[in-house]
């Protein structure tokens, strides 16, 4: 949920804002007047909202997406053996 706050606040504790917006993934509001004005956003958050954004403008990409959600509704699941015919290898732990 984002936190509402006013340009004044924001101009006022910018660093903090930013700082929790990048790593604690906080989203803010900023309010001019009353009105919502702006929103503050990690850059993460923002590069994966716009890749979901270019994701759902395609066709081909919703289409697969609702193809797959019928499939997994309808126990259509498989396992990665299944799909590519192998079972990956586990990477080994160092041990120090």
């Amino acid at each position: 949920m984002a936190k509402t706050i006013t340009v004044s606040e924001a101009r006022d504790t910018i660093g903090q804002v930013l700082e929790e917006a990048h790593y604690a993934h906080r989203r803010f509001i900023v309010t001019r007047r009353g009105r919502p004005y702006a929103v503050i956003l990690g850059v993460d958050e923002y590069n994966n909202l716009m890749s979901t954004l270019e994701e759902m403008a395609d066709p081909g990409a919703v289409k697969a997406l609702k193809e797959s959600e019928a499939d997994y509704k309808a126990g259509k699941i498989y396992s990665f053996d299944e799909t590519f015919g192998y079972i990956p290898k586990q990477k080994s732990k160092k041990i120090r």
